[in-house]
């Protein structure tokens, strides 16, 4: 005859949801991805590595903005040291190629952690690429708590606060530079030619 505490679906009076959560489920599989105090969880690994773990909005633009800065440097120091002589054009565009490649590991790596922290697949990173869908990806928030990809990510220090609000102040500043220099350049060309607006 089997008592309450060998049928698995039942639970007792006291017992909280929780607990028989805990009780029901499979202990491998608890112990591997669902600590049983959310409190004690450890924090997931923000980013860096095989894009296992969780990241969060502003942490990922922070990354993002950083990786994207450190591109441009690269570019531009690329672009300053190709033309000079002795250097065999093979090895310039091998370390180009190089280059990018790197930049883009650690975006993709960067969506796919974002995914996770939204509780995706990181396979949904692709859709980020569709123009204005991958708004969503800076958008929507993380999900509260422990999911299937891990702990959540840790809180933002003070240098991920000041990148992190960066990144829309570089975007904005850029397309209003994209819309007033050629309009000054018009309005140059304009008065240089003595022709009246």
């Amino acid at each position: 005859m089997m008592t309450a505490s060998d049928r698995p679906h039942e639970a007792t009076p006291l017992e909280t949801r929780r607990q028989r959560w805990e009780r029901n489920t499979d202990s491998h599989h608890r112990r591997r991805w669902w600590p049983t105090s959310p409190a004690k969880a450890p924090s997931s690994p923000s980013a860096s590595g095989p894009p296992t773990g969780r990241i969060g909005r502003l942490r990922f633009l922070a990354y993002g903005l950083a990786i994207y800065v450190l591109f441009v440097i690269g570019s531009v120091l690329y672009w300053l040291g190709a033309p000079l002589p002795g250097h065999d054009s093979v090895v310039v565009a091998a370390v180009g190629i190089l280059g990018f490649l790197v930049y883009a590991v650690a975006e993709i790596t960067l969506v796919i952690q974002r995914c996770h922290d939204m509780d995706l697949s990181g396979w949904w990173s692709v859709a980020a690429l569709i123009p204005l869908v991958g708004l969503v990806w800076v958008s929507k928030g993380g999900t509260r708590g422990i999911n299937r990809w891990g702990a959540p990510p840790p809180p933002n220090g003070v240098a991920v606060r000041i990148f992190g609000l960066l990144l829309p102040i570089v975007v904005i500043a850029g397309i209003v530079a994209a819309i007033a220099l050629p309009a000054y350049q018009q309005h140059s060309a304009r008065a240089n030619a003595g022709q009246p607006r």
